[in-house]
């Protein structure tokens, strides 16, 4: 506090929010640049605009995560521009590696997830980005020594695949291998689709859906991996508010999914049932994964209710099962010697190699031919594959044989 009249060392006037000119100072503020990081001034943002803070689904707590701040971002660009910033912060903080003398990043690989599937820790390389404008700029970082070519082998739906034939459901499984989400969207859109038709007649319906309506074909897309491991209704409205904006909308278009593939829902059900009896769930290369809490009693409501193990439950046989299938085909890969050099890295259902320009062909056809190769012990079921080649991860162009 200052006394009127009192000399000054400098100005403070501009800055009291109090005084009025009375030459009492009582309360200064100093004002702070936005930092799109601070969950605080986040918070501080949405309440000025007069918005509803987002709780965070399952904990009952407010939050400012990016996938909340997106539905306000129509109505107040403002956080898109937050959005955009945070991604660009993570992308230079998560993915500031050091290279090796080599000029070549290095990770550890593991099965650090209890459902069999493979990490990568050390750096996670595991962990790169795909999909966004700035993901693709961050992957045309990821460059072939020169003379050489990055290869990309990713199995195409495996999950959704495996999830087909977990449930008995051939049709699923052809479904999955021309295009389940285009399938799908097709069928949400009203369309008459024939799943006995051809394979090339199908592909080429699916791909004017995928051309005329990337909307509805995202949606598709978003909820089908969802909703085949237990994705509530609630959740998927949550979770892809731009596409099913409400409850209701994620209701219907749940309904409707199951209603399509009525196999899946039997599925889940006696998975749940057989987890929760035997404590235990084997997939069909043996790997094991013990459940303790796929249902748990709720006293208050005086029923059993679904435990914190359900959906794990749901997930292990088709994950871990890709994850076997990419582990035989990596040590299959590994023991030939035209291949084994030029293998570098997993992300994901993809296996990425390095080799010399003029070996691309006979390297890409080998890795084509391993992973679509038949599996006994999935009765003989092929998973398929699509190879892209090029001296970048964000420059690949696929690779036809």
């Amino acid at each position: 506090m200052m006394a009127k009249g009192e000399p000054q060392l400098f100005d403070l006037e501009p800055r009291c929010k109090k005084c009025h000119g009375s030459g009492w100072r009582s309360e200064w503020h100093v004002e702070q640049a936005f930092n799109p990081g601070s969950a605080l001034q986040k918070a501080e943002l949405i309440r000025h605009l007069g918005l509803k803070m987002p709780v965070k689904r399952g904990e009952q707590r407010e939050t400012t995560e990016a996938k909340y701040l997106r539905r306000f971002a129509k109505k107040h660009p403002v956080f898109a521009t937050i959005i955009d910033c945070q991604q660009r912060e993570k992308l230079i903080s998560t993915y500031m590696w050091e290279p090796n003398a080599e000029g070549r990043v290095t990770t550890t690989f593991g099965f650090h997830p209890s459902t069999w599937r493979k990490s990568s820790r050390n750096v996670n390389l595991q962990n790169i980005p795909k999909r966004t404008d700035l993901a693709q700029a961050f992957r045309s970082m990821l460059v072939a020594a020169p003379g050489n070519v990055l290869v990309e082998a990713d199995s195409s739906a495996i999950e959704a695949v495996l999830t087909g034939y977990a449930a008995g459901d051939e049709g699923y499984v052809r479904m999955a291998r021309l295009g389940i989400h285009d399938f799908v969207a097709a069928n949400w859109l009203g369309a008459k689709v024939d799943p006995s038709a051809p394979d090339a007649e199908l592909r080429n319906l699916f791909r004017q859906i995928k051309h005329a309506h990337p909307q509805e074909r995202e949606a598709s897309k978003r909820a089908v991996h969802g909703l085949n491991y237990m994705l509530s209704a609630y959740g998927l409205h949550d979770e892809h508010p731009q596409y099913f904006p409400t409850r209701k909308r994620a209701e219907e278009f749940q309904e409707f999914y199951f209603g399509l593939f009525p196999k899946l829902k039997q599925w889940q059900q006696s998975t749940l049932e057989r987890a929760h009896r035997e404590t235990y769930l084997e997939n069909h290369y043996q790997y094991r994964h013990y459940f303790f809490s796929v249902y748990q009693y709720d006293k208050r409501r005086g029923q059993w209710t679904l435990g914190d193990d359900a959906k794990r439950a749901i997930a292990f046989v088709p994950s871990s099962d890709a994850s076997a299938i990419q582990t035989e085909d990596i040590l299959t890969l590994a023991a030939d010697p035209e291949v084994e050099p030029w293998l570098r890295l997993i992300i994901h259902d993809s296996v990425i190699l390095e080799c010399p320009k003029p070996d691309v062909d006979t390297v890409a056809a080998k890795v084509y031919s391993t992973m679509t190769r038949s599996r006994p012990e999935l009765g003989g079921l092929s998973i398929g594959a699509e190879i892209q080649a090029g001296c970048s991860l964000g420059e690949m162009e696929v690779w036809h044989g």
